[in-house]
């Protein structure tokens, strides 16, 4: 009776690694939204998460008739708890080092929807 226990916790155990490698945050997103007359493009490359804490790379691309002050790259922090995702700019970047960045949102699957500021927004892996 104790092997049949062992054995069926392992198992249970490697399931759960299993459903926590399939729903990792990592990888690249990309995606765009409209806070004014103009899009914006969004990349967030999440390279690591550790104990519910993520870094990475993001970039903002202004297209249509504003080119956008705030276009530029920067690293990523953030938090990861279930499928909670807070993401954002540690530190500030564009023309003017004036900007900042904050998503918070949901994972499933390939997905993150949520919001920037006020705007909804979408990213696909």
């Amino acid at each position: 009776m104790g092997r049949y226990f062992v054995m069926s916790g392992s198992l249970s155990f490697a399931l759960s690694l299993s459903a926590i490698a399939q729903d990792s945050p990592i990888g690249k997103y990309t995606g765009s939204h409209r806070p004014r007359a103009h899009g914006v493009g969004v990349t967030l490359d999440i390279k690591s998460v550790d104990s519910g804490r993520l870094q990475g790379e993001g970039q903002l691309v202004y297209s249509g008739p504003v080119s956008g002050s705030c276009t530029g790259s920067f690293p990523l922090t953030g938090t990861f708890e279930g499928a909670q995702i807070v993401v954002r700019s540690a530190e500030k970047f564009g023309r003017a080092a004036d900007c900042s960045f904050t998503l918070r949102g949901t994972l499933s699957g390939n997905k993150i929807t949520g919001k920037i500021g006020q705007s909804d927004i979408e990213l696909t892996k």
